[in-house]
C-alpha cells in the first residue's frame, strides 16, 4: 500500500502548491489595482490642479499710473479703474471686485498701470469721517522744506506734526504734537494745491482732516513752538 500513501502525498503536495499559487495571484492583482488606483488618483490630482490653474476671478486694476493721494469718485472710478478677468492665483488677498466700492476713497501709495488693486491701496475718507465725533478741517504751515520731508508730502499721506521749543535753560526740545494725521491737500508756500502728480513743486502748507478736539490742541500746541516739523510715521 506504500505506492498509495506516495500517491496521496504527492497529492497533497500539489494542492498545496495550487493553494499557493491562488494566494499569490490574489497578492499580484490586489498589488496591481493599488497601483491602478495610485495612477488614477494622480491622475485625478493632476487634473484638479490644471483646473485650478485655469480657474479666474473678477479684480479692479488700474488702467494707468495714478499717484497717490488721488481721490476717487463716482465720475472718475471708471476713468482710472476697470474690472479684468484675472487667473485665481495671481489675485492677492481683499481684492477689490466692485468698482462701487472705491468711491469716496483715496488712494495710500502709487499704483502702476494694470496693477491689480485691493482694499489696503486706499484710504476711507468716509470711513475716517464717520467714525469721528467732530470731524474738522484745519490748515497748517511747516515752518520750511527741510521740516516738511523735503517738500515731498502730498494729499493721502499721513503724517505726525511736531514742535521744537526752548527750555528754561535754554535747551531745545522736540514735543509730539500730532500723529496719524491724514492729509486732505498739499500747498506750496503760497497756498497753491499742488496735485499728487506734481513731483517737483515743494509743499510746506497742509490742510489735514481730525477729530475737533484733537485739532484745537494741535493748533494751541504749535502757537507755542519755535518751529513746526512734520515727519512720516515709521513704518
Amino acid at each position: 500500500m506504500w505506492w498509495k500513501i506516495i500517491d496521496r502525498s504527492r497529492k497533497e503536495k500539489k494542492a498545496i502548491m495550487r493553494g499557493k499559487g491562488k494566494k499569490k495571484e490574489g497578492l499580484l492583482i490586489l498589488t496591481a489595482a493599488a497601483a491602478a488606483l495610485a495612477v488614477i488618483l494622480i491622475f485625478l490630482s493632476a487634473g484638479t490642479k490644471i483646473l485650478s490653474d485655469y480657474e479666474t476671478g473678477i479684480a479692479a486694476a488700474a488702467r494707468k499710473d495714478i499717484p497717490k493721494g488721488t481721490g476717487i469718485t463716482a465720475e472718475n472710478v471708471s476713468e482710472l479703474f476697470e474690472l479684468r478677468e484675472v487667473n485665481q492665483s495671481m489675485l492677492p488677498g481683499q481684492t477689490v471686485t466692485d468698482l462701487s466700492q472705491m468711491e469716496g476713497k483715496a488712494l495710500s501709495g502709487d499704483l502702476q498701470e494694470n496693477e491689480i488693486v485691493t482694499e489696503k491701496d486706499m484710504n476711507d475718507l468716509a470711513g475716517m469721517e464717520a467714525s469721528m465725533t467732530e470731524p474738522t478741517e484745519l490748515t497748517f504751515t511747516a515752518t520750511s522744506i527741510g521740516n516738511s520731508v523735503g517738500g515731498r508730502i502730498r494729499s493721502g499721506d499721513v503724517i505726525n506734526v511736531g514742535i521744537t521749543f526752548q527750555t528754561d535753560t535754554g535747551e531745545s526740545r522736540y514735543r509730539l504734537a500730532g500723529e496719524h494725521i491724514y492729509v486732505l491737500e498739499a500747498m506750496d508756500d503760497t497756498g497753491r494745491p499742488v496735485p499728487p502728480e506734481d513731483t517737483e513743486t515743494a509743499c510746506i502748507m497742509f490742510r489735514v482732516l481730525m477729530e475737533r478736539q484733537d485739532g484745537e490742541r494741535l493748533l494751541e500746541t504749535l502757537r507755542d513752538g519755535d518751529e513746526t516739523i512734520v515727519t512720516l510715521p515709521k513704518s
